[in-house]
């Protein structure tokens, strides 16, 4: 409510980071009822070939050049990927609760990709991954310009699912139960 207000709570708020086992974890602690008076952005630089999982709960994820293999989790909050690119075989999986998840570029053609959000639409551009899974119960699903080896599906429950150019390389499947499918 006001500067002196402010200033007590900036002291009672405290970034920790801290190897556990084998991992870099980066984290505030601050009073439980600040979440409503304080947002804190992090910028981390991290060499692109490091696996990552990022976890928000009321923020936004925001990553660009690093590596493909990574788990990104919401509950409320859009996520966004920009030029994502891995050599390696492995997971990575991308979700939300409540949020927007959208990629342009993402680069990893002995990679698996999973896109799952509850309530949100998915964006993406530029796919090129082994196999990818890309679902929203409640949400829109667009996908432009994907390239896959292997089984693919694009999945809306009540939404429009739109796949646009790309080559899919054994199956696709494309479905909904209230939109339309366009391929």
């Amino acid at each position: 409510e006001s500067e002196s207000d402010a200033r007590v709570l900036l002291q009672q708020i405290f970034l920790t980071n801290r190897i556990e086992n084998g991992q870099c974890r980066v984290e505030i602690v601050a009073p439980s009822d600040a979440k409503n008076r304080v947002a804190i952005d992090y910028e981390i630089r991290i060499p692109q070939t490091l696996r990552l999982n990022m976890e928000t709960t009321f923020g936004e994820i925001d990553a660009e050049a690093v590596s493909a293999i990574l788990t990104a989790e919401t509950i409320s909050g859009e996520t966004i990927l920009r030029h994502l690119s891995s050599d390696q075989a492995g997971e990575a999986k991308l979700t939300s609760r409540s949020g927007e998840i959208r990629i342009d570029g993402w680069n990893a053609p002995e990679g698996n990709l999973t896109i799952d959000t509850l309530s949100g639409d998915i964006a993406a551009e530029g796919l090129s991954c082994r196999q990818a899974a890309v679902s929203s119960r409640s949400g829109e699903v667009k996908v432009v310009k994907v390239q896959t080896v292997a089984d693919t599906s694009f999945e809306s429950i009540s939404c429009d699912v739109t796949v646009e150019g790309g080559s899919v390389g054994t199956r696709a499947t494309a479905k909904t139960q209230g939109g339309d499918v366009v391929i």
